[in-house]
C-alpha cells in the first residue's frame, strides 16, 4: 500500500475512535461526491480569497466560484463530511487532544478549461496529531444548479515528501508548485507542475521543473495548523 493509502487509513481509524462520520498511482484522480452548501455567503476578492470578507447571499445567485464561502462548507471527504468553519476543521479524541486537523491554505481562481466560466481550486492541510501533514489540492466548478462540485483532486504529500506549496490557474493550465526534498521535514527544491483538464480529469504537461533551493526547516516555512 502506498503511503496515501496508509494516511487514509489513519484517518478512517481515528475518525472511528472519536465516533466521527466515516466512509469507506496518479496524483491526479476523479472526486467521490461533491461537496455540499452551509449557510449561503460572498467571497470577493482577486486570484485569492482566502482571508476576504464574505456577506450573505440567495443561492440561486451563485453563479460564480468566486461567490462561494469556501471556508465555511461541508466537504465530503473519504473518513466523512467535514463541516469546515472560518478555513479550518478540527476532530479531537475523547482525551481531549487532536486526533484531525484540516485547514485550507490557499484558493485560486481561473479558468482552467476556457469554457468561460472560472474554477477554483483549492489546497488543503491535514494532521493527525503528529508531524506528519498532508498538503492536497482540490479543483471545484459550479455545476448546473450552481451548486460547487468537486471535478478532481491533485494528490499531494507529507510536506517535503511532494506536499502542495502553491498554485495559480493561467494561460488554460494550473501551474503547481510542490515541496520536493530528501526528507519530509525540511524541502530543499520545489518541483513546478503544469496541468490541464482534459474530459474533468487532470494531465499532466511534460516534465515537471526542479528549483533547488537551500534545505530549509518544516519550522521555517509557512505552519500548516
Amino acid at each position: 500500500m502506498s503511503r496515501y493509502g496508509w494516511v487514509r487509513v489513519l484517518v478512517l481509524l481515528a475518525a472511528g475512535a472519536c465516533k466521527a462520520p466515516s466512509a469507506a498511482g496518479t496524483f491526479a484522480r476523479a472526486p467521490r461526491q461533491s461537496a455540499s452548501n452551509l449557510p449561503d455567503a460572498s467571497v470577493n476578492g482577486g486570484s485569492s480569497a482566502l482571508d476576504e470578507g464574505s456577506k450573505t447571499l440567495p443561492a440561486a445567485t451563485v453563479n460564480s466560484v468566486r461567490k462561494v464561502p469556501w471556508k465555511d462548507r461541508v466537504y465530503d471527504f473519504p473518513d466523512g463530511p467535514t463541516p469546515f468553519v472560518n478555513g479550518r476543521y478540527e476532530l479531537l479524541d475523547n482525551s481531549g487532544n487532536i486526533a484531525i486537523h484540516r485547514r485550507i491554505t490557499s484558493i485560486v481562481f481561473g479558468d482552467l478549461d476556457r469554457d468561460g466560466r472560472e474554477e477554483a481550486f483549492l489546497i488543503v492541510t491535514m494532521n493527525l496529531g503528529g508531524p506528519y501533514t498532508d498538503l492536497t489540492g482540490f479543483l471545484f466548478g459550479l455545476g448546473p444548479s450552481g451548486e460547487p462540485e468537486l471535478i478532481a483532486e491533485l494528490e499531494g504529500g507529507d510536506r517535503a515528501m511532494g506536499g502542495l506549496e502553491s498554485a495559480k490557474i493561467e494561460g488554460g493550465e494550473l501551474i503547481v508548485h510542490r515541496f520536493d526534498g530528501d526528507g519530509a521535514c525540511c524541502p530543499n527544491a520545489i518541483q513546478v507542475e503544469h496541468w490541464r483538464l482534459v474530459n474533468r480529469g487532470l494531465v499532466l504537461q511534460g516534465r515537471p521543473l526542479i528549483q533547488k533551493r537551500e534545505p530549509r526547516p518544516w519550522s521555517a516555512t509557512p505552519p500548516a495548523w
